[in-house]
């Protein structure tokens, strides 16, 4: 496709689009040995790695070598993030590949990273309604003066103070357009620590900040709905129901499936935010405090 803004040409491999899961089989034997193997599977698109290839150190590094000819054959997945290794299944009986297992386990982590999506959608509409909130309170003036900088100290950020500094009357800031103010905070809103700690310069400035980050909440949300599963348009919320294998998860605008690290990035941006935010609002309960 060609970028609109740069005119710039990208090609996009469509095994990694189509595809949830990337593998690289290693094999004992020469290139030309592990070449006739590699002819006889459904595996063409995938790299085959042979002894001569470097395949001995790999194996070895997963510590899965036999031998210096022989592998132990098994099913392994590498983490992308971590480079963790674990194990789907390792050994083999004749005629038997215990692919199910394979099947089982990209099944599995496919069920548990819509659960995290779903559970993060959940937990982001709970911030909005507690940022609502707070918001109309302070708008409200029902907010005491010193509930407005209620940040913790771990994202306070101090600025050594001059001498020859001159105090700077911010009595003006009161008279600027919400609009303006919102459109200059949101062009921060990926950095929701220096939010927070602008948050507390006035109310205008707080119940500002606690819409643009409303607005961010609900475009990550947004854009993670349409990747989890539904039944009849709708996005199933129940954990239990997620292994119902009538669930849509092939929506008209992703034939082949929303892929799986799609839904997983798309699920740690939110968490990520989340996470933020709750550094912040875990500061406005009194109650919460005290029993910490």
């Amino acid at each position: 496709w060609i970028d609109t803004f740069t005119n710039q040409e990208y090609q996009i491999d469509p095994v990694r689009k189509k595809y949830d899961t990337y593998f690289i089989i290693l094999c004992p034997g020469t290139n030309a040995e592990v070449q006739q193997v590699q002819r006889k599977t459904p595996f063409l698109d995938y790299p085959f790695v042979s002894t001569d290839g470097g395949a001995n150190a790999l194996v070895k590094a997963l510590k899965v070598q036999l031998s210096e000819e022989e592998f132990m054959p098994a099913m392994l997945r590498v983490s992308p993030h971590t480079l963790s290794v674990n194990s789907v299944y390792i050994g083999r009986g004749p005629g038997q590949y215990f692919e199910n297992y394979l099947l089982k386990h990209l099944v599995e982590l496919r069920y548990k990273q819509e659960i995290a999506g779903i559970t993060a959608v959940k937990q982001a509409n709970e911030a909005i309604n507690l940022l609502k909130r707070r918001e109309t309170k302070c708008q409200e003036g029902k907010l005491v003066s010193t509930f407005l900088s209620l940040s913790p100290n771990a994202i306070q950020k101090t600025v050594p103070h001059h001498p020859n500094d001159i105090p700077i009357n911010t009595s003006g800031l009161n008279n600027l357009p919400r609009e303006l103010l919102e459109a200059i905070f949101y062009s921060f809103e990926n950095d929701i620590p220096s939010l927070v700690n602008i948050s507390g310069t006035c109310r205008l400035f707080y119940s500002a900040i606690c819409n643009v980050i409303i607005q961010r909440l609900r475009a990550q949300i947004a854009s993670l709905i349409p990747a989890l599963p539904k039944l009849g348009g709708n996005v199933v919320w129940e954990e239990m129901e997620i292994a119902n294998i009538g669930l849509d998860r092939w929506p008209s605008s992703h034939p082949e499936g929303v892929p799986f690290n799609k839904i997983a990035r798309l699920t740690c941006n939110l968490e990520d935010s989340l996470a933020q935010i709750n550094q912040w609002t875990r500061y406005w309960n009194p109650r919460r405090m005290r029993s910490k």
